[in-house]
């Protein structure tokens, strides 16, 4: 069995009547069509007014949040820059994320974000730069309401990731990770990572997907209140 407890998405989705979400399946999804759901769900429903995607790859997550976000959110998403040389610092503490890293930048070269063009990029802006080597604290001093960390599944980066993410995270947001239970988790560390930080943050898996969760909000929020609880209602299927 996991050791991180088990939330059923009808525990995190607070909507009990439903709600219509934007989502473009003719785009390639790096996350699950159930996890996107989910995710435009939960911005939806939360309202943030500031988000933070660390890992940007093609935009398409960053495109489906500024679609379904209201028109007073900003989306700040950050993937290395375009000229990032992974040769320049591959060494054995590296090793497990070299290989990703390089498959990464190369797919990231074959198009441009997907939110470049659209009637929403406005509300996006790209951040280039390394994670592991920003402070988060002077760059985003406003903090962020929704946080997801899906960029390097290295475990020092997915550490470093996660740290910077609960420094700047604002009272009553949210945490989201990906490739928590993945098969390639054999090797990387967001499972290890999350497992390590559990100690210290109420992180949950969310059932049927590959998302871990933090929720900051007050402590009679839905996730809280009834993650331990049955629940019959079926997720949304595409």
């Amino acid at each position: 069995s996991d050791p991180l407890p088990s939330v059923p998405i009808p525990a995190i989705l607070q909507s009990k009547s439903g709600q219509e979400v934007w989502l473009n399946l003719s785009l390639t999804l790096s996350v699950s069509c159930l996890e996107m759901l989910l995710i435009c769900g939960l911005v939806r429903e939360r309202k943030p007014k500031r988000i933070l995607e660390i890992g940007t790859y093609r935009g398409v997550t960053a495109y489906h949040m500024a679609r379904n976000s209201d028109a007073d959110c900003t989306i700040f998403t950050m993937d290395l820059p375009p000229d990032y040389d992974p040769d320049s610092e591959r060494n054995q503490s590296l090793e497990a994320g070299y290989g990703e890293m390089k498959m990464h930048l190369l797919s990231r070269q074959l198009g441009r974000e997907a939110f470049r063009g659209s009637d929403v990029e406005h509300k996006v802006t790209q951040v280039y730069s390394d994670s592991t080597k920003l402070n988060f604290n002077s760059e985003f001093p406003e903090g962020f309401d929704f946080i997801l960390v899906d960029a390097s599944h290295d475990y020092s980066h997915v550490r470093s990731d996660s740290l910077n993410a609960f420094r700047i995270l604002n009272p009553g947001g949210l945490i989201l990770w990906h490739d928590y239970e993945s098969g390639f988790e054999i090797q990387y560390g967001v499972r290890k990572c999350l497992l390590e930080l559990r100690s210290n943050y109420d992180i949950k898996r969310v059932a049927d997907t590959n998302l871990a969760i933090y929720d900051a909000g007050p402590k009679q929020s839905v996730i809280q209140a009834t993650s331990a609880r049955q629940t019959t209602t079926e997720p949304p299927r595409c």
